[in-house]
């Protein structure tokens, strides 16, 4: 595979962080996470205003602003470049401003031809179904999927990991459905965007993990 930067991007609910995890293990490349990457700064940095703004947007299942996330995914893109032969975004870019600034970058460091972007579609009645039964570690912070075998309070799957399961607030029924409109106003700008660069393949996020996954790496493969 000839390929050094993976780009998943989809809606919420529609299995990015479990592919992007799938696929740097498989690989061995970086994963950045832009959701990770936030959450991170907000506690990292809590007596910025700037920052303490950001976070309520986060909170309330909005998109940060582009220049703020730009930056953040943009330097961290830099730090990795040197200590990894390739890397995963999941969840960004997120605008078609971001888009338009990131995949540059992406160029000017690993070469256009070593850029693959993936969209992973699923439909809303999907990604309510899916979220409202999500849940997360609360020390690991990795998502678990719907799966009659974890339940809120139970403890994590995660090998090593003594975290106990969690339902996010960014879960909640209402949230999620503003989380799609929000996604279908603002990131699909950024989908397009890529598609127009020749850089996008989709993929049916509507099947079992592994038949994405397999599907993932065929597409990959091409």
């Amino acid at each position: 595979m000839n390929i050094s930067v993976i780009i998943l991007l989809g809606p919420p609910g529609s299995g990015k962080d479990t592919q992007a995890g799938m696929l740097a293990r498989k690989f061995g490349f970086a994963l950045l996470e832009t959701s990770k990457l936030l959450r991170e700064t907000f506690a990292r940095e809590s007596n910025n205003p700037a920052v303490r703004h950001e976070r309520d947007i986060y909170k309330r299942g909005e998109l940060n602003s582009a220049p703020f996330v730009t930056e953040l995914v943009g330097n961290e893109i830099r730090k990795l470049k040197p200590k990894t032969s390739g890397m995963i975004l999941n969840g960004s870019p997120r605008f078609r401003y971001e888009a338009e600034r990131l995949v540059p970058l992406l160029e000017e460091l690993y070469g256009r031809e070593r850029i693959r972007a993936l969209f992973i579609r699923i439909g809303a009645d999907e990604i309510i179904r899916r979220l409202s039964q999500r849940l997360i570690c609360d020390m690991c912070d990795e998502p678990v999927p719907a799966d009659p075998r974890y339940h809120e309070g139970g403890p994590c799957p995660q090998p090593g990991c003594s975290g106990t399961l969690k339902r996010r607030d960014l879960d909640d029924p209402a949230i999620i459905q503003n989380r799609i409109t929000v996604f279908e106003r603002d990131s699909m700008q950024a989908v397009e965007y890529l598609r127009k660069q020749g850089l996008l393949t989709e993929v049916n996020g509507e099947q079992p993990i592994e038949g994405v996954f397999k599907e993932i790496l065929s597409k990959l493969s091409t």
